[in-house]
């Protein structure tokens, strides 16, 4: 069976609901309920595209995939997901309010920690020729980059003035 690794990302938030119940740090109310089963429905429409997808016609110029590597990816983003829920909800229970917090100096330092432990894998596989690092080939997908990238942070409610 394949799935969309795009549609588990949506499961972030069931996961941190789930996560957060059991830990005491979310209230489950019926308005994270319905939140909870809107985003469930969103991961199973989208993935049912690909699970009813029989062949590869319309992949364009990306690479085929076997099942097997399809379903180590989708374990992959699932346990992503599962990660996070656990990072973001351990987080909001050791902090508490956000304000004893500079968010800037600790993603900042969570980037660093990032580059540091995770760059040597980086290089270790592309220069094995396991996972090869490609710039975008095309314009079309850079301005895609590059408007994304410029929405994502006007509409954080980290980068919002109170």
């Amino acid at each position: 069976m394949k799935l969309v690794v795009v549609s588990l990302i949506p499961s972030l938030g069931i996961w941190t609901l789930l996560i957060g119940a059991c830990l005491g740090v979310e209230n489950f109310t019926l308005k994270k309920l319905i939140g909870v089963f809107a985003c469930f429905a969103g991961v199973v429409l989208t993935s049912g595209a690909d699970i009813s997808g029989d062949n590869d016609k319309n992949r364009g110029s990306f690479p085929h995939k076997s099942g097997q590597q399809v379903s180590i990816g989708d374990a992959l983003a699932l346990l992503s997901a599962v990660l996070y829920g656990i990072y973001t909800t351990l987080m909001k229970k050791r902090i508490g309010d956000e304000a004893r917090v500079n968010m800037a100096l600790f993603f900042g330092l969570v980037g660093l920690f990032n580059i540091v432990t995770l760059l040597p894998g980086f290089l270790v596989f592309h220069y094995t020729g396991v996972e090869p690092f490609e710039l975008p080939p095309t314009k079309r997908i850079w301005a895609i980059i590059l408007v994304c990238g410029q929405i994502k942070p006007c509409k954080h409610p980290l980068t919002q003035e109170v």
